[in-house]
């Protein structure tokens, strides 16, 4: 399951100025590095709405382990 945190500007259009996505994530055998390293990749690699904003919106990400 992923959260989103965002905030919009207050004048017409109301882009995004920052999001912040936070990733709680269940599973068998999980470590904690190897969900950092996924959202890490989710981030940097995989996600094309994330790269696409990338340099036009402040994007921060954390995680937790249920």
């Amino acid at each position: 399951m992923c959260r989103l945190d965002v905030e919009r500007a207050d004048e017409a259009l109301r882009i995004f100025t920052s999001i912040h996505a936070h990733y709680i994530v269940k599973g068998k055998d999980l470590t904690e590095q190897d969900v950092a390293k996924a959202v890490q990749l989710s981030a940097d690699k995989y996600c094309s709405v994330m790269l696409m904003m990338t340099g036009n919106v402040e994007i921060t990400t954390s995680y937790e382990l249920a």
